[in-house]
């Protein structure tokens, strides 16, 4: 029987220890998986003809990390033709990838992902299938395609019969400026504001057959320009126009959405093609004609308070308060929601009240084309902290944006409302009894009396302080040694905080430095994109040393504005503007510009905001 306990004992604390140790092999795996980024992949379609294209997309989901995301690399008969990115802000960010590509040959094509650094650490998700057919010809490409594409005549040169309704006079030219095959960019307006969509469409005009080899697209150096891949690819057919006393097939070959960021009169710049073709010869080039617009402020007049430059579009605000009842000093989580079309804003002006703060908010979006105009939604994630206690109104957020429709300034509120904010310990049976208070007004008529006599006895006057007694005798001989500790010690206090500051400041000079380093690497192994990402944060990282704001909540046209009042000098901030604007180009178009040239003036501008924070120091 003993015996027999023994083993029954022994079996059960085998059996402890076993689960114990699954649970803690159980925590460390799900820590590990939470500590891992999300990475996701998908295709807009698995089986294209030829000539049809499709779109590849890449999900990162990162914590306080931005991800290094590897170009992708195709097989031999696909090629990407475009590419576009999108951001979310905050401690949980989402980075949204996208590649548009084309197949110049049938085929079952297997595309491996992209590989994604994060935190020192390489990710690469699974390949995908996509299956290309042979082109049927009802499939046509929105896009300047280089490579695999042949671009051909919808009937011969001197044909007739061209149906009425496929003629567009309002693409007719007085004069072509070739015979056989030219490249014409049209904006649908010439003047605009700040943040106003203006719609660029490409069109190829073409008397002979032709195929594209290899295409560049047109700057717009000072826009922000977001791809309209549907609207093209709604043409029935081709097209015909007049150009001169010649007849031309026209198709559309691309066409953005550029959003001016800044006043006065903008060019588009050229988009460039090579192409070659039975009756255009050898390979050659054609560059289409350079937009011009010009683009002023809003008008001042009747202008709401608290407007931004680019807020522009048709709006509206929705607000989403998660708790409404705390206790002291916790938070409340906001959710505001701004839907709608056009220029999004990329801040909130939360209300600013006493008792309330307001955290750095994380953003998210879906954001897409409808009808030509960028629309959908961005929300603003905040945190609230409540400093005060009792019924404690949030305020309200408002939005004010040009309305370019209706030529006027417009104003989205959300009303946030009020949440209740209970005391810590308080007992609600004695928080029923009031407490009486003391009238400031009323004045004590006992104050001055003289304590009573407990016992009876002769009066005695009561002689007169003396002059050296009591409390202003012994104040006079402390305060001097007072005042020479008080004085000591506040020069060293002032001494202190200025060494916490400068520690403060070189924590963030050297994680500057050390995104230079990391831009110098980067630079070395020519991976343009992680040079460009690495000189933006190491220009934000040395804005916030020298003047202590966060730059990345400003919009990059309006950091000279906000960066003169803090004391940097108006050349510094332009340099500091061009170079950010040039690190968001090359990240999106390595191939637009001089990555050492880039590199060196990022170093520059550090330099120099190194220089303003000693000066301020």
């Amino acid at each position: 029987m003993k015996a027999a306990r023994l083993g029954w004992l022994l079996r059960a604390i085998v059996a402890i220890a076993t689960i114990g140790g699954a649970s803690a092999a159980l925590t460390d795996v799900a820590f590990a998986q939470a500590s891992r980024p999300k990475v996701s992949t998908k295709l807009s379609a698995t089986r294209v003809e030829v000539g049809e294209p499709f779109q590849y997309e890449l999900r990162v989901t990162t914590q306080d990390t931005d991800p290094v995301i590897t170009r992708i690399a195709l097989p031999s008969g696909l090629q990407a033709v475009g590419e576009s990115s999108m951001q979310g802000g905050g401690r949980t960010r989402q980075t949204i990838v996208t590649w548009q590509i084309m197949a110049a040959k049938p085929g079952r094509y297997s595309i491996p992902g992209p590989p994604v650094a994060v935190g020192g650490q390489r990710f690469t998700p699974g390949p995908l299938s996509v299956e290309v057919t042979a082109s049927t010809g009802r499939r046509t490409s929105p896009f300047m395609l280089p490579g695999g594409i042949s671009i051909r005549l919808g009937g011969g040169d001197d044909d007739d019969d061209t149906p009425t309704e496929k003629e567009k006079p309002e693409l007719a030219l007085p004069t072509a400026p070739d015979s056989l095959l030219f490249l014409r960019a049209v904006a649908n307006k010439k003047t605009a504001v700040i943040g106003e969509q203006v719609t660029v469409t490409f069109f190829a005009y073409f008397r002979a057959n032709f195929h594209p080899e290899e295409s560049h697209d047109a700057p717009f150096d000072d826009f922000r320009t977001v791809s309209i891949v549907d609207e093209p690819g709604t043409q029935q057919g081709p097209l015909y126009a007049h150009a001169g006393q010649d007849r031309y097939n026209v198709k559309v070959i691309g066409r953005v959405a550029a959003f001016p960021l800044k006043a006065g009169v903008l060019h588009t710049g050229t988009a460039k093609m090579k192409l070659s073709g039975f009756r255009a010869g050898g390979a050659t080039e054609r560059e289409s004609n350079d937009e011009v617009v010009t683009v002023t402020e809003p008008p001042l007049e009747y202008r709401p308070p608290g407007y931004r430059f680019g807020d522009v579009g048709q709006f509206k605000v929705e607000a989403l308060v998660q708790a409404r009842r705390i206790d002291e000093g916790g938070a409340v989580p906001v959710l505001i929601t701004v839907t709608g079309s056009g220029s999004f804003p990329d801040t909130l002006r939360v209300p600013d009240r006493t008792g309330l703060e307001w955290l750095d908010p994380e953003k998210k979006e879906n954001l897409g084309i409808q009808g030509g105009t960028v629309a959908g939604w961005r929300s603003f994630g905040y945190v609230v902290r409540v400093k005060e206690t009792g019924s404690v109104d949030l305020g309200a957020v408002d939005l004010s944006y040009w309305n370019p429709a209706a030529r006027r300034y417009e104003t989205t509120r959300a009303e946030l409302g009020k949440v209740e904010v209970t005391r810590k310990g308080l007992n609600a049976a004695s928080s029923a009894q009031p407490v009486a208070a003391v009238d400031p007004g009323v004045v004590d008529p006992f104050v001055g009396l003289s304590t009573p006599r407990m016992a009876l006895g002769a009066y005695a006057a009561v002689r007169p302080p003396f002059w050296g007694e009591g409390g202003l005798w012994w104040g006079l001989l402390v305060a001097p040694p007072l005042l020479v500790v008080g004085a000591f010690a506040g020069s060293l206090g002032l001494r202190k905080a200025r060494e916490r500051r400068a520690a403060g400041a070189d924590s963030k000079r050297a994680l500057a430095d050390k995104a230079l380093d990391e831009a110098a690497e980067a630079e070395a192994r020519g991976d343009t994109r992680a040079l460009a990402a690495a000189l933006e944060r190491a220009i934000h990282l040395a804005v916030e040393d020298a003047t202590g704001l966060k730059s990345r909540g400003v919009l990059i046209a309006e950091l000279p504005g906000v960066l003169a009042p803090l004391g940097v000098a108006s050349e510094l901030a332009e340099a500091i503007r061009a170079s950010l604007l040039a690190c968001e180009s090359i990240r999106f178009d390595p191939d637009g510009g001089s990555a050492h040239d880039l590199a060196e003036q990022a170093r520059g501008v550090v330099r120099e905001l190194a220089h303003t924070a000693a000066a301020t120091t």
